[in-house]
């Protein structure tokens, strides 16, 4: 602003010498008068309007906070929000808006896991996905100009108008802490939505079940814009609620004049590959052993995970499929942080960390479920481990913790029971506990296998078995340490090694591969075992982890990002067993007719939306109306064929999810409804070139015509990767390898394939 006065005065300056120069006198006086009036005025409005880059707002200055389950918390001097981490809880905010326009939001944060924020202005919405500050040892120690900030450029595009705007921060669950936020005005004109994205873009669940479903508005440009959202009556507020049946359905997405198809499928988890599960079937204990199915003996190994509060990056899908497709793992062991410290019963103080199912049952229950979901679709065991060592004072919430896992995973071959680690106490104390949570088990799973402790960290199996009088499938765990020299204590004990059903469900070697044995043991023993553990704390020699510290890394690491003692014992769990996962063919969909169809139908005519598959066998069907000048009325809209009845007169297209209790495929057709004829047959309209789907996530694209003609597909120069002849409203399908942008030409027509 400075600057720009210095300017104007110059100029003025320079007007007067010229006139001075030609004697102008009497203009001199007009003109010094007329630019000082200016000069003030432009001074005047200089000091009136606020700078437009960017507009402050402190995260502390919130107007309401009601929403928040336990009372703000304040932090730095009073300067910083904290513990802002349930979800659903609302910030409130007032910011004032110099004039009308596009604006961008951003905000400077520190969380400890990688999460969500969502900020809503008058009902249009856009949600920030945050990054967790874990690059450094003590993240949460961060001082503020180290924190992080979500930037400008990232964020979505809001209409604002000038004055008074209120805007809310709303978790959607997870852990922040927030110094500030900023409001900006951008350069961006364009606010309307072309395209939506959702995540998930398909949606599967169990029955029971419910799922979020986060929207994104693109403008032509491919900018985000924050938008209204108008969701299908099944999916309030976003969120779909299954009901108690296996099948599909359709959420139905709209912002602004753009709609959306989220396809749902409603199943039971099913293995995608046969392993270790199908050749064993359930466990059982016979004779002092753990068996399978046929009677024989069981040998199995696989990591333990971290605790589920510390390290839940790696408890995920994609870290259990990699560990299964390369090394052959044939069980896991998932210990759930159950209380906040090792004895928060009577030191509630002694926090360590809220992530934990006393404090967040729900967070918890959903790591522990994708979990076991990843090991049943792996086709491999799964322990569900009770990871406290303080057991015995939290009864009634462990008959919680497994009334809920039974209920849900007790069908499951694949699922064992750990119901104490490590007891840090007696072992007459460890058998009273067990005595009151096996019955729980029983009364809903009567066969699964349960496993329990023992005292001094679980080292005196034999000392418990009276846990299990009356019960069939109980066997007892034993945990050793080649660092503390543990091994001494099992080859010590032969009179009860031999005759325990054991289970060793989390054992560590020492620095430079050493295993002090053990691993002899557990062959000629035939032991299933789990070694400690699947993260990336601890050195090079870490008994404590497989991956380097500076690894975090769900899956695909390197050799290098793995410490010696991780990378051997994985190798060794290769080749554990003799046979490898051999996965199952998925059905496939191919369409008979319909797909892509474009119909004419005359007044008071009803459509038929028809979709004929082949290569499946009792599929299941859901319609959906996709677009259209008014809502259709769509009966039977749980087949193959149903009929619609339109409303006003234009075009409406609709899809349909076929289902056969695995795999699901999504068809499109579009009908006119010619609402001002009176008298015309049904006939196929010229349907125009179309392309689904449109960015494609796989690189398979389906091309659908209304006239044959000749296709070309090309890359962006100009190499000729494919072409192949298609029939009138007959789907092709086509795949591209690589990521990226190609051109298709259909005859005169062309499209644009976009790979992510």
């Amino acid at each position: 602003m400075i600057f720009a006065l210095y300017l104007l005065l110059k100029v003025c300056f320079l007007e007067c010498v010229v006139l001075k120069i030609l004697k102008y006198d009497v203009l001199i006086n007009y003109f010094m008068k007329k630019n000082f009036r200016n000069v003030m005025l432009c001074a005047f409005l200089a000091c009136q309007i606020p700078s437009f880059a960017q507009i402050k707002v402190e995260a502390e200055a919130y107007t309401d906070a009601k929403s928040l389950s336990s009372k703000i918390v304040l932090e730095n001097n009073g300067q910083t929000i904290g513990y802002f981490d349930e979800a659903g809880e609302v910030l409130t905010y007032e910011v004032d808006v110099p004039e009308d326009g596009l604006y961008q939001f951003s905000f400077k944060y520190l969380a400890g896991k990688t999460g969500s924020l969502k900020i809503d202005v008058e009902g249009a919405s856009f949600v920030f996905e945050t990054t967790a500050n874990l690059g450094v040892e003590k993240w949460w120690e961060l001082p503020r100009d180290q924190w992080p900030s979500y930037k400008f450029e990232d964020g979505a595009l809001y209409e604002l108008k000038a004055g008074k705007n209120v805007f809310k921060a709303v978790n959607v669950g997870t852990g922040l802490n927030i110094d500030y936020f900023e409001v900006k005005k951008s350069s961006e004109t364009d606010g309307k939505v072309a395209s939506i994205s959702t995540s998930p873009e398909e949606i599967r669940l169990m029955p029971n079940e419910s799922m979020e479903v986060i929207p994104t508005a693109y403008n032509a440009a491919g900018k985000p814009v924050a938008s209204f959202v108008v969701w299908s009556e099944n999916a309030k507020d976003g969120i779909y609620k299954s009901g108690s049946d296996e099948g599909s359905d359709a959420v139905l997405v709209k912002m602004g004049e753009v709609s959306k198809v989220v396809p749902v499928v409603v199943a039971k988890p099913k293995k995608k590959q046969n392993f270790v599960v199908t050749k064993h079937g359930k466990l059982n204990t016979k004779n002092g052993a753990v068996c399978d199915q046929n009677g024989k003996k069981v040998s199995l190994m696989g990591p333990s995970y971290f605790w589920s509060c510390s390290r839940p990056m790696w408890w995920c899908k994609e870290n259990v499929d990699f560990l299964v497709s390369k090394y052959n793992i044939q069980l896991i062991r998932l210990p759930v942080s159950i209380a906040p410290g090792e004895n928060t019963w009577d030191n509630p103080s002694a926090t360590w960390n809220e992530d934990n199912f006393l404090h967040r049952p729900d967070y918890t229950k959903a790591l522990v479920d994708e979990m076991v979901k990843a090991a049943i679709e792996n086709d491999i065991y799964v322990i569900i481990d009770f990871h406290e060592h303080y057991a015995q004072h939290w009864v009634e919430l462990s008959k919680e913790f497994f009334t809920y896992f039974a209920e849900k995973w007790g069908d499951y071959p694949n699922v064992m029971y750990e119901i104490y680690n490590e007891p840090m106490t007696d072992d007459g104390t460890v058998v009273n506990y067990a005595k009151q949570i096996i019955p729980v088990i029983r009364k809903i799973d009567d066969d699964n296998i349960i496993i329990v402790g023992s005292s001094d960290y679980s080292r005196h199996p034999d000392a418990v078995t009276s846990a299990g009088d009356g019960y069939s499938n109980i066997a007892y765990t034993w945990h050793g340490y080649v660092k503390w020299g543990h091994q001494s204590d099992w080859n010590g004990r032969d009179s009860w090694n031999n005759g325990v059903p054991v289970i060793v469900t989390e054992w560590g070697v020492e620095k430079s591969r050493n295993d002090g044995g053990l691993l002899s043991v557990y062959r000629q023993k035939g032991l299933i075992n789990a070694f400690w553990s699947m993260c990336n704390k601890g050195g090079e020699d870490s008994n404590w982890s497989v991956l380097k510290e500076n690894c975090y890394k769900v899956a695909d690491w390197s050799d290098d990002e793995m410490n010696d003692n991780g990378k051997w014992l994985l190798e060794t769990a290769r080749s554990w067993v003799d046979y490898k996962p051999e996965f199952i063919t998925a059905t496939d969909f191919s369409l008979a007719e319909a797909d892509g169809q474009k119909k004419v139908f005359a007044e008071g005519e009803k459509g038929k939306l028809d979709v004929k598959v082949s290569g499946a066998s009792n599929c299941s069907f859901r319609w959906v109306q996709v677009s259209g000048p008014s809502e259709a009325k769509i009966s039977s809209d749980n087949s193959q064929s149903a009929d619609v009845e339109f409303g006003d007169g234009g075009e409406y297209e609709f899809c349909v999810i076929v289902f056969d209790g695995t795999n699901t495929k999504t068809f499109f057709l579009t009908l006119t409804y010619e609402s001002e004829q009176t008298s015309v047959a049904a006939e196929k309209a010229e349907a125009g070139l179309r392309v689904y789907p449109n960015p494609s996530a796989d690189g398979c694209f389906n091309v659908v015509a209304g006239d044959a003609c000749d296709v070309v597909v090309y890359d962006l120069k100009g190499v000729v990767l494919q072409q192949f002849k298609i029939e009138p409203d007959v789907p092709k399908s086509i795949s591209v390898n690589a990521k990226g942008v190609y051109v298709l030409k259909a005859g005169s027509e062309f499209k644009k394939l976009v790979v992510e």
